[in-house]
């Protein structure tokens, strides 16, 4: 398969309790795939996964409410969002950083 895939946005950066989360498809792609996103602190420990479907061309976007795996919100600081492809054959990944302000 060819292309790419631009993965991810974080937006607003700062934000206060909803982040979307942006993932653009590779042209050239005919096929849905599924991303797997994750959010991580700053220690690289995972907070919370999200999983999205994006359709071949598109661009999707996934919301998160600022709270862990656990439904509690998460502290002031320093985040990362890192989005990857499920489908091996695809190979495409991104990390962006953000902040959660309080």
């Amino acid at each position: 398969s060819s292309g790419s895939t631009r993965c991810a946005s974080a937006a607003p950066n700062p934000a206060r309790s909803q982040v979307a989360i942006a993932c653009a498809s590779g042209i050239g792609w005919s096929d849905e795939f599924e991303i797997d996103i994750r959010i991580l602190d700053v220690h690289g420990r995972l907070v919370r996964v999200l999983d999205a479907r994006v359709a071949a061309g598109f661009s999707h976007v996934a919301s998160w409410d600022t709270r862990d795996s656990q439904g509690r919100s998460v502290p002031a600081g320093a985040y990362f969002v890192r989005a990857s492809i499920k489908d091996p054959s695809k190979k495409a990944a991104g990390t962006r950083q953000f902040l959660v302000v309080r």
